[in-house]
């Protein structure tokens, strides 16, 4: 009969190891994709990169302009509009070299001084492969609303390659997983509204003194303990009772 101890420690042992398991994944693709590509901002204020906050900006021998359509609509106030009014609705249409790329779609201009016009909505970025040297820049766009909720949260990412040949993606918060890379220029960017994962957010989640700490670290700690503790007082148990049949 197995020791008390030792069926304790394998259960703290199997509620910790999934979240373990996510967790470790999670920091493994991160840390693939930091090594693989290089990714930073394009565009520079005060002499540091920061999130486009410029109609028109020169990338590469490319030229990427933002063209903005009033609607003469303001968006709801949002829970981080603690001073000001929600922003302008404009249709932003995007343009490369002169040409209109991919279909306008409805953006919330920042209504505060101490952020970029189109902060959490839109980015401009250059993408390096360390393997072969090849560079993209990756226009990614949030087009889901400010209130929308998490699961509904969508993104949409116009690749340009060296040779000038454009590529569209639609991400959706559901399905991220699928595209790895672009769960990162999200994040990257700024426009995740939330710190998300490639495939699981518990990373991200607000660090109490219950979680990560007691759980799952501490019941692993603990369950790995008590099962080695278990199994050595099985085994004494055993030589007792094998001494007192002889």
């Amino acid at each position: 009969m197995k020791h008390p101890l030792t069926v304790f420690g394998l259960v703290c042992i199997v509620i910790s190891f999934v979240p373990l398991f996510l967790m470790a994944r999670e920091t493994y693709i991160n840390n693939s994709i930091n090594k693989r590509y290089d990714i930073s901002h394009t565009y520079m204020e005060h002499g540091f990169p920061s999130s486009i906050d410029t109609q028109k900006i020169e990338v590469n021998d490319f030229t990427i302009e933002i063209k903005e359509e009033p609607t003469g609509k303001k968006a709801p106030k949002t829970w981080w509009d603690t001073e000001e009014d929600g922003g302008d609705i404009v249709k932003l249409q995007l343009l490369v070299n002169d040409k209109e790329v991919s279909a306008a779609d409805d953006i919330t201009l920042s209504s505060s001084n101490r952020s970029s016009r189109y902060w959490s909505w839109l980015d401009v970025l250059l993408v390096e492969n360390k393997k072969n040297g090849q560079e993209q820049i990756a226009i990614v766009q949030r087009l889901s609303e400010d209130n929308a909720i998490q699961e509904d949260y969508r993104w949409k990412i116009i690749f340009i390659a060296e040779d000038g040949k454009l590529s569209e993606e639609e991400i959706q918060y559901r399905t991220r997983s699928e595209n790895l890379l672009a769960v990162r220029l999200i994040s990257f960017s700024g426009t995740s509204l939330i710190s998300m994962g490639y495939y699981s957010d518990l990373l991200h989640y607000y660090p109490t003194l219950f979680y990560p700490l007691l759980y799952p670290f501490g019941t692993m700690a603990a369950g790995i303990i008590l099962l080695l503790l278990g199994l050595f007082l099985q085994r004494q148990r055993g030589r007792h009772t094998r001494v007192n049949l002889k």
